[in-house]
C-alpha cells in the first residue's frame, strides 16, 4: 500500500480504529513554537505505540516497543516537570 493510498483511506477510518481522532488532526506547521513541535511529535510517537502494539507486525520487536515505551515515558516526566515550573514561575 502506497502513502497516498494510505491518506485516501483515512476518511474510510472508522471510530474503531486506533488513532482514529488524532488522523484527521491538521494544523499549520509554519506558525508552531518549538514546545508545540515538540508536542506535536510526542503526539505522533504516541499514536504510532499504539498502532504498531495493535497490528503487531512481525518486525516490531520488544525492544523497540519498550524502546518507544521508555521515550514516552521520559516525555510525560519532562512534561510534568515543565507543568510544575510554570505554575511555580506565576
Amino acid at each position: 500500500m502506497s502513502f497516498d493510498q494510505t491518506c485516501r483511506e483515512l476518511d474510510n477510518m472508522s471510530s474503531a480504529t486506533p488513532g482514529f481522532r488524532e488522523g484527521k488532526r491538521t494544523g499549520d506547521s509554519q506558525h508552531m513554537t518549538s514546545d508545540e513541535v515538540v508536542a506535536e511529535l510526542v503526539a505522533l510517537v504516541r499514536e504510532l505505540h499504539e498502532l504498531l502494539g495493535s497490528y503487531a507486525p512481525v518486525w516490531y520487536t520488544r525492544m523497540l516497543d519498550d524502546r518507544m515505551s521508555e521515550i514516552l515515558a521520559a516525555a510525560d516526566s519532562v512534561s510534568k516537570a515543565s507543568a510544575i515550573d510554570d505554575t511555580d514561575n506565576m
